[in-house]
């Protein structure tokens, strides 16, 4: 979902291009959803943004490393991961533990993306570390 979110955009900046409807298109969001996922996709260092438009940058795709710049560029995610280990938590255990972190949407919001990079799997009614990382 990653890829075919990225892949939507141009290349190159263009002013002309509508970056959330194409990312609408692309991953069957909302147009709110896709503005945080061109955000989101800013902050692991897929996209180049100049005055509110984006385009692809030279950034491979690769899960590893989007795993590690989510966890160094998103704020919160370095916290909310430090606090996941093998026994499951519900959201509100995490947001509660988490020192950044006390909005259990935001944690919720976070924890989906740890799911998508493989930080973190869905276990008995919470989440704990993904199995790959422990």
């Amino acid at each position: 979902m990653v890829s075919r979110a990225r892949d939507s955009l141009p290349e190159s900046v263009d002013p002309d291009v509508d970056c959330c409807a194409r990312v609408m298109d692309a991953v069957g969001v909302d147009r709110g959803t896709a503005a945080d996922w061109l955000v989101f996709l800013a902050a692991l260092g897929l996209l180049d943004e100049r005055d509110g438009t984006y385009a692809q940058s030279a950034a491979a795709v690769e899960r590893g490393a989007l795993a590690d710049a989510f966890v160094e560029r998103v704020y919160g995610a370095r916290e909310l991961v430090d606090v996941l280990d093998d026994d499951p938590r519900t959201v509100e255990d995490i947001a509660s533990r988490a020192s950044v972190l006390r909005d259990a949407e935001r944690v919720a919001r976070l924890l989906a993306w740890c799911q998508l990079l493989g930080l973190a799997e869905r276990a008995d009614g919470g989440y704990r570390v993904a199995n790959e990382r422990r």
